[in-house]
């Protein structure tokens, strides 16, 4: 039997004790952690629908007499109040709002409209070299997050 890390040992740590343990231990940490996420994922969901079940009607019934959708209301039930933020999610239809951009005069749309603009990186770099070459300007690469697996497989079996 392995003899474990326990996982309080993350409590008081340093990244470079860490740093330091094998990629047993490290992947050991790792699957452990992954599985406790998983389940308190599951587990805070699962309550987040309960909450939603008992408490969404009774927020919306309380905002409607304030004349208000959407906000934050508190009521009472039995020794608690319940704090219930019901928030607004404004979606716009693209293609709509950009006929309806198109229309406001060119020097005026930056005072009403933000805009973002993106391109989807696979199809970038699906372009032709001269197309690609003149996007370049506006284009840079920053590294992301890392993220590792540690898997079996290595030089040592």
């Amino acid at each position: 039997m392995q003899n474990l890390i326990p996982l309080s040992f993350l409590d008081e740590a340093k990244s470079t004790e860490i740093s330091h343990l094998s990629s047993e231990d490290l992947r050991s940490l790792m699957e452990r952690l992954n599985e406790m996420a998983e389940r308190l994922k599951k587990r805070k969901t699962l309550l987040e629908d309960g909450l939603n079940l008992k408490f969404s009607q009774t927020a919306q019934d309380k905002l409607k007499l304030d004349g208000r959708d959407t906000g934050t209301i508190r009521f009472d039930d039995g020794a608690y109040t319940i704090v219930a933020e019901m928030p607004k999610k404004v979606l716009w239809d693209q293609e709509k709002l950009e006929i309806i951009i198109d229309k406001i005069p060119a020097g005026e749309r930056k005072h009403y409209v933000k805009a973002t603009y993106a391109i989807d990186e696979r199809k970038y770099l699906s372009w032709p070299d001269d197309l690609r070459k003149f996007f370049d300007e506006a284009r840079s690469v920053h590294l992301g997050k890392p993220k590792f697996q540690i898997i079996d497989g290595g030089d040592d079996q």
